[in-house]
């Protein structure tokens, strides 16, 4: 079987029934790491596009962290399955090295080794895994490594669990319920002043003289003797147009002088700038009444 990174000639089509009835089984057994039915249904799918049974994921992968993993035999046992060839150098608590090369892909062996310096200057070895089973976590490194340098098609991109445990864990979210914001107390009342500035206060306003009463509005018998002798309808302001008794007064005395129409309103322009009676103020249409007079004592002389 050369040539083949991952296709399986006994790959088999799993009714998706069938996969689900399988991953409910392997998430209620507990016995994979797998906790929940979707995540082995997933795992399933993924094997099944490869070409394996579903029920391999149960031996080749792993749940860390809520990330799938393929544990490092699988990843090994792919990459030899595939052709390559590993060939281990030194394995101890403080290195491990192999060489790995694939006919293919990669005919010249590539070397590749972990040591535990290294695990150190990645902060690594402060973790459990790493104080009690230095040599598997460094085996692991250099499997996951050699055959993603080498083949990286039998791993299909995916860490190992090992690998998995030394990822930063994500911030765990703040679930905890804001507090409520603190109503604060009314303010104190303003403290009352002392009685001696009270005192003083009250015979400040008493000193202060008394403001005048407001004057009576004027009376229309006022008002019209400020403006000539006749009462003002009620709202009309002093400085006032002519009023119609005015008006009826001075076409009547025209009248009387023979006057047509045109030649009063020439004469009214001429005098007092405008042609119209109702236009004139008060005060013109007095003293143009006064001239019409004088102009009607000379008329009956």
């Amino acid at each position: 079987m050369t040539g083949e990174l991952v296709k399986n000639s006994e790959a088999r089509n799993i009714p998706m029934n069938e996969i689900e009835r399988m991953g409910k089984a392997i998430a209620a057994s507990g016995l994979f790491g797998i906790k929940t039915q979707e995540q082995a249904i997933a795992l399933m799918l993924v094997a099944q596009s490869e070409g394996r049974h579903p029920a391999t994921v149960a031996r080749e992968y792993d749940i860390i962290q809520g990330r799938p993993a393929i544990k490092a035999e699988a990843k090994l046992a792919r990459f030899q399955e595939a052709g390559g060839v590993i060939e281990w150098e030194e394995m101890t608590d403080n290195r491990c090295a192999a060489r790995f090369h694939h006919p293919l892909f990669c005919p010249k062996p590539v070397l590749v080794e972990w040591t535990i310096g290294q695990a150190r200057a990645a902060e690594l070895t402060s973790k459990d895994n790493w104080k009690k089973y230095p040599r598997a976590m460094l085996r692991s490194r250099v499997i996951s490594e050699g055959v993603r340098a080498v083949a990286p098609g039998s791993s299909l991109g995916m860490y190992t669990p090992e690998e998995v445990q030394d990822f930063d864990e994500p911030a765990p979210k703040n679930v905890t319920p804001p507090k409520a914001f603190k109503q604060l107390p009314p303010p104190p009342p303003p403290p009352e002043p002392p009685q001696e500035a009270a005192q003083e206060t009250e015979a400040f306003i008493a000193e202060q003289p008394e403001e005048p009463s407001p004057k009576p509005p004027l009376t229309p018998e006022e008002i019209a003797e400020r403006t000539g002798g006749e009462v003002l309808p009620k709202g009309q302001k002093e400085a006032r147009m002519s009023s119609e008794n005015q008006q009826k007064c001075i076409h009547a005395m025209a009248k009387s002088l023979g006057l047509t129409r045109e030649q009063l309103e020439a004469d009214l322009l001429s005098a007092c700038g405008t042609p119209h009676t109702k236009e004139l103020t008060f005060k013109q249409a007095s003293a143009y009444i006064d001239a019409l007079k004088r102009m009607l004592g000379e008329h009956n002389k």
